[in-house]
């Protein structure tokens, strides 16, 4: 099936919005403490009684209590591979009670939808649809301060924010990005290519400067002052701009 080239709205592109947000790098201060937490299991594995102390304790800092009944432990044959060790409960006036699940083994099959596996890093698991049982690793965080998907873990998984379908619509997208595979490569050269390149591009950047506050028309008479130009060259996309006068 051919592919049409057209202008596509930065609505329904949102990855694409995030190479011109400077925004979109998320802080979370959380993030260095549940490091700091679970860097000893990077380098061998202590105690598994030790180990759940320091999960929960991780899931305390972003919100999730026992005494509240927000974070429940369960026992776990340890043969049984994926079965959870901790059971995240919130209940919401729209979507009822919402369950999620932590595991300490990597999981060879899932009764769920999303769950997530810590130990030596954190990976959130995803099961892609009833007639599989199998789970997809959809993302890897390693303990490292540096690591950016540690701020994102925390802001999905941080009690206040947790809602459940956000979670299992984030995993979803990743799911899918992980089958695409090369054609993002493909989706993004399409977007910067031939007649429309320009285009999408000035289009792209009018939408995030209007988000920001400014007027359209005030947008529109910068960018035409840049005149923005793409061109391609030996299999490399250019970003041309006018020098001011």
């Amino acid at each position: 099936m051919t592919r049409q080239n057209r202008y596509i709205p930065v609505t329904k592109r949102p990855l694409l919005l995030k190479f011109v947000n400077n925004n979109c790098m998320k802080t979370n201060e959380n993030w260095p403490e549940i490091v700091d937490t679970l860097r000893p299991y990077t380098n061998g594995s202590p105690a598994k009684g030790r180990r759940l102390k320091d999960i929960e304790n991780c899931l305390r800092f972003l919100g999730w209590r026992k005494t509240n009944g927000t974070m429940s432990a369960c026992t776990t044959p340890e043969k049984n591979s994926g079965e959870p060790v901790i059971v995240l409960s919130k209940r919401d006036g729209r979507a009822g009670l919402q369950r999620f699940t932590v595991m300490t083994e990597s999981p060879d099959s899932m009764t769920y939808t999303a769950g997530l596996y810590m130990g030596e890093n954190i990976r959130l698991y995803y099961r892609p649809g009833e007639e599989t049982d199998r789970p997809v690793c959809v993302l890897t965080v390693e303990l490292r301060e540096d690591d950016a998907n540690g701020p994102v873990l925390c802001d999905l998984l941080s009690y206040k924010e947790f809602d459940l379908k956000s979670m299992e619509n984030f995993c979803l997208r990743r799911y899918n990005l992980i089958r695409t595979g090369g054609n993002f490569r493909q989706w993004v050269e399409d977007f910067l290519s031939g007649s429309i390149g320009t285009e999408n591009l000035t289009g792209l950047l009018r939408e995030r400067f209007m988000a920001d506050g400014f007027e359209e028309s005030l947008v529109r008479e910068e960018l035409d002052k840049l005149a923005i130009r793409v061109r391609h060259e030996k299999g490399h996309a250019a970003i041309i701009l006018r020098h001011p006068e």
